[in-house]
């Protein structure tokens, strides 16, 4: 993340799912081609801290893009 430009990373936990929000200057640098490298960052997450891939709400990466100053 830090080679597309400024950053941050965020999490929300609520009942039903996790959700990790991703802001970056070039979103589409994080969400990859046809979003393939925000699909693997949720794979890798899901395996890294145990996140069932049958349980559709369990973890969640959006990518947004960073607020201009």
């Amino acid at each position: 993340l830090a080679e597309d430009g400024d950053s941050w990373v965020g999490v929300r936990v609520t009942s039903t799912r996790t959700e990790i929000i991703i802001l970056a200057n070039r979103t589409q640098d994080v969400l990859g081609e046809k979003d393939l490298w925000i699909q693997e960052l949720t794979a890798v997450v899901r395996q890294r801290f145990g996140f069932p891939v049958e349980f559709l709400c369990g973890v969640e990466l959006y990518a947004e893009r960073w607020p201009q100053e």
